[in-house]
């Protein structure tokens, strides 16, 4: 079973109809167990020197906001796998619904200062595909939808799996100024630029690899001037 946070923690909601992500359990579901993961998913620390994130041929890319101070990039890699719920927008839940086994999917930080973000803090992956989100049916959670019902559920979650923190967060700011500089790029065209409010977006290719030549750059810069220091 699901562990919802207290009554005194619950999720928030806007007039937009989106309700802060909760907290996830870190219990698997029943019959679930890590090795399920699939193993073409490498597990990545910061470290990795020329880890390869790319995708096999028909891989899907997302954007999952989080605030950190409820669940964060660091939270996830020390529950490994966990679930993506609390969703309460029909346009971010039909887009999880699309969602796929091993899909990759940008953690975002969302409402919070530098340097934790807003911005890209790493990757995780698609472990399990859309069901019910259990938290809808509890009336001690957030997420609690009293016209949801276990035969006719509203709500989804999907599983996640973490895959890689990055050494910085890709500020928000450093996207905005990309897309400055390039208004007809990939970036420019990102719904995290355009649609700030939705909370599940999904990414082209292309602007996939836009944001990871960005975090690759951002990372050998601050080697560079690690080393400078040094000198």
């Amino acid at each position: 079973a699901l562990v919802c946070r207290a009554a005194g923690g619950a999720a928030s909601s806007s007039s937009r109809g989106r309700l802060r992500r909760l907290r996830p359990s870190g219990v698997l579901r029943t019959g679930t167990a890590p090795h399920a993961i699939p193993a073409t998913m490498r597990r990545l620390s910061s470290s990795d020197e020329g880890a390869d994130l790319d995708p096999p041929e028909g891989r899907q890319y997302f954007l999952l906001k989080s605030e950190p101070s409820e669940y964060s990039i660091g939270s996830l890699r020390a529950d490994v796998v966990d679930d993506w719920d609390g969703v309460r927008n029909y346009e971010a839940r039909n887009i999880m619904r699309s969602m796929e086994l091993g899909d990759l999917c940008f953690f975002y930080h969302s409402s919070c200062r530098p340097p934790l973000g807003p911005g890209i803090a790493g990757v995780c992956s698609v472990a399990e595909t859309a069901s019910p989100d259990e938290t809808q049916f509890d009336p001690d959670c957030g997420g609690y939808d009293p016209k949801s019902s276990p035969d006719d559920p509203r709500w989804d979650a999907v599983r996640v799996s973490f895959e890689r923190e990055f050494d910085e967060v890709l500020l928000l700011k450093e996207l905005k100024e990309e897309a400055a500089l390039n208004p007809d790029g990939a970036v420019a065209g990102m719904d995290v630029l355009r649609r700030r409010r939705l909370s599940v977006t999904k990414l082209t290719l292309g602007q996939w690899e836009a944001v990871m030549g960005m975090i690759e750059a951002k990372e050998e810069q601050r080697k560079k001037d690690e080393g400078e220091g040094i000198d």
